[in-house]
């Protein structure tokens, strides 16, 4: 049989000083959780708000797409090999 929230008598389960700790970390731990998967994803959305005004103001001053494409690439932080003149689709040995 099924024990619903409203079923629970929380008085008696709060004068149990075993329970104390199971009531404190469960919720705890359900929120952490959810907050390491909110952030992350946040973050991403920001980041690409961002990126997509930087391009639009590059575009809205005229610049070029190839200057669009270095400055874009210059502030990536993660290092990783980018497009480039000698690589055009982007992946190394592809005989472009």
């Amino acid at each position: 049989m099924m024990v619903m929230l409203a079923q629970i008598d929380w008085n008696t389960l709060l004068q149990k000083p075993d329970m104390l700790p199971l009531l404190v970390l469960v919720p705890t731990m359900g929120m952490v959780a959810l907050v390491a998967i909110i952030v992350p994803q946040w973050r991403k959305v920001r980041q690409t708000d961002a990126a997509a005004a930087l391009k639009s103001q590059m575009i809205q001053r005229g610049f070029s797409a190839d200057e669009i494409i270095r400055v874009i690439e210059a502030g990536d932080p993660s290092g990783r090999k980018k497009r480039g003149s000698h690589d055009p689709c982007g992946v190394a040995p592809c005989g472009c």
